[in-house]
């Protein structure tokens, strides 16, 4: 589908120096949309200088506004979003084992940071649309009996902190838009992972210790099975998205609606370090350990829906994308 006036979009980003909102920019930026406020607190939950990074070296003209949500008011976070038709929410505290061990602070950067964006989302009256972060996190263990769709997560099946803290995300937006009349959609991301990636996730953390010989740790007898999605997928899903709403004029009778953003790459992590050892001709050193509290057992994207909205389309192949990946962390070990 093809927008002829994309640059006349303007999109707001918040979380823009974060590992999806960057990549993200860039491709709005190369697709010819204009975005009006890029937002980032440059304070990630997982430390280190990657949002500064990330700015350098994926954003053109490297403008992004250092802001804090939970430091905003609501009237002066309004101005921020200016004339922007769409607003992307992405900026949250991600992880569940942090999510575990900060709890609070998940609430207040995930929970109450939300809730002053939807406040001022109202406040702005050109606003027409929003899409906002949730995660596949909300499912539980759903994924290890079969592919989960969207329907399936009821609340029941949360088993962490920061699976809550999403699953509120949604009924805030729930509530939101039944108030305001505009479309808002949720987007339940699976593990996305790619170049400039977080480096407390997996496939970060086993890349870096094969590659300096060190041991991983793998919980439970194979650590798990995720649906892996790259984040060049994640973001052409989102902006095939961004589309729709345009091509259909922001119709208020498009309501609320969550997507799973994924991929058909499903693998357990034990598989994955086997690959990444293979990719980078090292052998992997195993220490195997009882599984956290909050980790699921699987992750299984049904991508049913959003293919009935944005059409079916290839997604990368695991293999492919982590040697690409593997390549470039090998080419930038000094930043881990």
């Amino acid at each position: 589908m093809k927008i002829q006036d994309a640059g006349s979009t303007k999109i707001s980003v918040t979380g823009a120096a974060g590992f999806i909102g960057a990549n993200l920019i860039q491709k709005l930026v190369n697709q010819g949309f204009t975005v009006g406020s890029a937002l980032d607190s440059f304070k990630p939950s997982y430390g280190g200088n990657w949002c500064n990074l990330r700015q350098k070296f994926l954003i053109p003209n490297n403008k992004i506004e250092v802001c804090n949500l939970v430091e905003e008011d609501a009237k002066s976070l309004a101005k921020k979003f200016d004339n922007s038709e769409i607003v992307i929410h992405l900026a949250a505290f991600p992880g569940i084992r942090q999510g575990e061990i900060k709890s609070y602070e998940y609430l207040v950067n995930n929970v109450l940071s939300t809730g002053l964006l939807l406040e001022a989302c109202k406040i702005n009256k050109n606003v027409k649309a929003i899409l906002f972060a949730s995660s596949s996190s909300v499912y539980g263990d759903l994924g290890q009996f079969d592919s989960t769709k969207e329907e399936d997560a009821d609340g029941s099946q949360l088993k962490s902190n920061y699976a809550m803290t999403k699953w509120i995300n949604e009924i805030q937006c729930k509530t939101f838009q039944s108030t305001l009349n505009i479309p808002v959609f949720g987007l339940r991301f699976f593990t996305v992972y790619g170049e400039w990636g977080r480096p407390d996730m997996a496939y970060s953390m086993f890349t870096n210790k094969i590659l300096k010989d060190e041991a991983i740790n793998i919980y439970g007898k194979d650590g798990g099975r995720r649906t892996m999605t790259h984040v060049d997928d994640a973001t052409t899903q989102i902006i095939e998205l961004i589309k729709y709403l345009k091509s259909s004029n922001y119709n208020s009778s498009l309501g609320f609606e969550l997507f799973n953003i994924g991929s058909a790459n499903s693998i357990t992590a034990l598989e994955m370090a086997e690959l990444i050892s293979k990719i980078v001709n090292k052998k992997a050193i195993y220490n195997f350990e009882s599984r956290p509290v909050g980790d699921s057992i699987a992750t299984n994207a049904d991508l049913t829906k959003i293919n009935k909205y944005i059409g079916k389309f290839k997604t990368r192949n695991i293999s492919e994308g982590l040697e690409s990946y593997a390549e470039w962390h090998h080419n930038n070990i000094n930043l881990f």
